[in-house]
C-alpha cells in the first residue's frame, strides 16, 4: 500500500497551503476525512456547516458526520484551513465548497491536479501524487 510518511504529509500540505487557501484545506480535508476524489468533489457548503463535516460516501461506505478539528500545526488544523478557504471564496453563487476557476463544482481530474501539483513540488515521486494517497496516508498513520 503506498501512502505517505508523516513528514511528506506536511510538505504536500504545506506545497498545497502556498498556491491557495483552497488547495490546502482540499488536501486536508481529503487527508483527515479519508475522503475519495469523487467525495471531495461533492462537498457542499452546508456539509461543514457547525464544525462539522457531513459526508454521503461511495461505494457503500458508511455516511460520515464528524466534526472539523484544531491542530498546534496550522497545516492540520481544519477549523483554520476552513475559515481560510471562505474567506478567500468567490461567492458565485455555487453551492459546492471547492470550486474551480470558472466558479463552477470541481471535476475529480481538477482534484486530481491538485495533489499532482501539491505532491511534486513537495518532492513526491510519480505513483504516490494523487488523492487516493491521501486515504491510505489517514489509515497508515492510524494503525502505527
Amino acid at each position: 500500500m503506498k501512502y505517505w510518511q508523516p513528514a511528506e504529509l506536511l510538505r504536500v500540505l504545506e506545497q498545497a497551503k502556498k498556491k491557495s487557501a483552497r488547495n490546502h484545506c482540499l488536501v486536508l480535508l481529503a487527508y483527515k476525512h479519508g475522503l475519495r476524489a469523487t467525495e471531495i468533489c461533492r462537498l457542499k457548503i452546508t456539509d461543514v456547516a457547525d464544525g462539522r463535516l457531513d459526508c454521503k460516501r461511495l461505494k457503500g461506505s458508511l455516511h460520515t458526520n464528524r466534526p472539523l478539528e484544531s491542530d498546534q500545526n496550522p497545516l492540520l488544523d481544519e477549523k483554520r484551513a476552513l475559515a481560510a478557504h471562505m474567506r478567500q471564496r468567490e461567492d458565485t453563487g455555487s453551492i459546492f465548497l471547492f470550486i474551480s476557476r470558472l466558479g463552477s463544482g470541481m471535476t475529480r481530474d481538477a482534484v486530481g491536479d491538485i495533489f499532482e501539483d501539491a505532491a511534486m513540488r513537495a518532492g513526491i515521486e510519480r505513483g504516490r501524487r494523487n488523492p487516493h494517497i491521501a486515504k491510505h496516508t489517514l489509515g497508515s498513520i492510524l494503525f502505527t
